[in-house]
């Protein structure tokens, strides 16, 4: 199936999701690690990505804060206790670096239904991807994109197999907040206002438009 591509250029706000240990990598160095097109190719030579990012390196985002990778993510990793959503300044990633909106799943092998679909709501999703290419491995300057930090926090996972885990979570993003006031960070307590990212805690700093 071909390729199908949506409007040129990186929306105007975008969001990543990852996670916590990645997000304290990218703050500590200030720099977006991009996907290494060599390492995609060698995993698997015939993989979508290999065809989408034509040997540049890439970084996947999302033109929705509610896009299918974040509700397939949220319903496929039911038991992860820490997900992030950075929100990023598409127009300020645009000045200086290319990308464009991406249907992934829309060439997947199988038409794409595997790639909408959610095992246990029953539901395919539209991932809504922009995608970004570069010819260099990082995007130095991180923090100058980012607008704001969002965590997903579950409480109700502190006994057990994650208490250690989410304890020492717990401190990390204490420090996390100090050493950095200048970017608003939010802390949720449940998926569903993760996933919209409404009724979020703020942890620090005066408010940044």
């Amino acid at each position: 199936m071909k390729l199908k591509f949506l409007l040129e250029g990186i929306s105007s706000t975008v969001y990543h999701t990852t996670n916590l240990e990645s997000l304290f990598k990218i703050l500590k160095s200030n720099t977006f690690k991009l996907a290494d097109p060599k390492v995609i190719k060698k995993l698997d030579p015939d993989a979508t990505d290999t065809k989408i990012n034509k040997g540049l390196y890439s970084m996947s985002l999302s033109r929705s804060k509610a896009g299918g990778f974040q509700k397939s993510s949220y319903d496929r990793y039911s038991n992860v206790s820490t997900l992030v959503t950075l929100v990023l300044d598409g127009r300020k990633l645009g000045e200086t670096i290319k990308g464009k909106p991406v249907h992934f799943w829309s060439i997947a092998s199988d038409g794409g239904k595997t790639g909408h679909f959610s095992n246990s709501k029953r539901e395919y999703y539209d991932e809504q991807e922009d995608r970004i290419f570069s010819k260099k491995p990082i995007i130095p300057n991180a923090k100058s994109y980012i607008k704001s930090i969002h965590i997903l926090f579950l409480e109700k996972n502190k006994e057990g197999i994650y208490s250690l885990f989410l304890k020492k979570a717990e401190e990390r993003i204490e420090k996390l907040v100090k050493e950095n006031q200048s970017i608003p960070i939010y802390l949720y307590k449940n998926k569903k206002d993760m996933l919209l990212l409404k009724n979020g805690e703020r942890l620090n700093g005066i408010k940044r438009n």
